[in-house]
């Protein structure tokens, strides 16, 4: 019963002792803890002192069924266990440096449409998740304020999507590829719109549509990041 590994974190395996040293105990396999209720019928704060009776085990003294399992490296997973002690169904998994995961497994790995994972320094992904991976749609909160919303492939931002840059208030709108924006629309605080290509999250050529003023300017980004504005004999031809 090996705990899981932690995304953002650098080790959230189990270290053993040394061999002369006498090693603890891999895992500890509990019931969850009965609800009480009292006479009016409303639950009761559980007695966290209260020892957890052992949650079942196989013959062969591998954890089976629902209960709580305490890692000997302090994580702790709540939920369902299948045949060789495998993670099925709905479950949470909680990590000692604070992260945490609440959704589905399947064959051990986090797998299905609305997993919700919470990192260390607060920011969080919640959507599908497929064999581990985020893949399919969700949202991931950072920690800065900044929100993605859209499509994921194998951990990357991939398809269509969202990103809100909280200090500037400006968004990224459009097509992503491997963790990369590379077409659509900058949307700045003020509602002017850069519509165009992409390079490395960087604008490279388009058009801009001036919020303020109505005007309307194509051109491209310079190496150092200027805006090269196009003649307009260059932009009929290139139209």
């Amino acid at each position: 019963c090996l705990p899981a590994s932690c995304p953002h974190t650098s080790d959230a395996r189990v270290t053993m002792a040394d061999e002369d040293e006498e090693a603890p105990p891999p895992c500890t396999w509990k019931k969850e803890r009965e609800k009480k209720f009292n006479e009016d019928g409303e639950e009761e704060e559980p007695d966290e002192d209260e020892e957890l009776p052992d949650a079942e085990r196989d013959e062969n003294g591998v954890p089976i069924g629902k209960g709580i399992m305490f890692y000997s490296n302090g994580d702790k997973f709540e939920g369902t266990l299948i045949a060789g002690g495998t993670r099925e169904g709905p479950a949470k998994y909680t990590f000692k440096n604070g992260a945490s995961y609440e959704g589905n497994y399947v064959a051990n790995l986090k797998d299905g449409p609305t997993g919700k994972f919470v990192y260390p320094d607060k920011s969080s992904y919640e959507g599908c998740w497929v064999a581990d991976k985020k893949t399919g749609e969700g949202v991931y909160k950072y920690a800065s304020g900044d929100v993605y919303k859209g499509s994921w492939s194998n951990d990357l931002k991939h398809g269509q999507g969202s990103y809100f840059f909280k200090d500037s208030k400006s968004t990224f709108m459009g097509e992503w590829a491997n963790g990369k924006f590379v077409q659509g629309e900058w949307i700045l605080k003020d509602g002017t719109i850069f519509k165009g290509k992409f390079k490395n999250n960087c604008p490279l050529e388009g058009t801009f549509s001036f919020a303020k003023t109505g005007n309307v300017v194509c051109g491209k980004f310079d190496k150092q990041g200027y805006f090269i504005e196009k003649t307009p004999e260059v932009a009929e031809e290139s139209s």
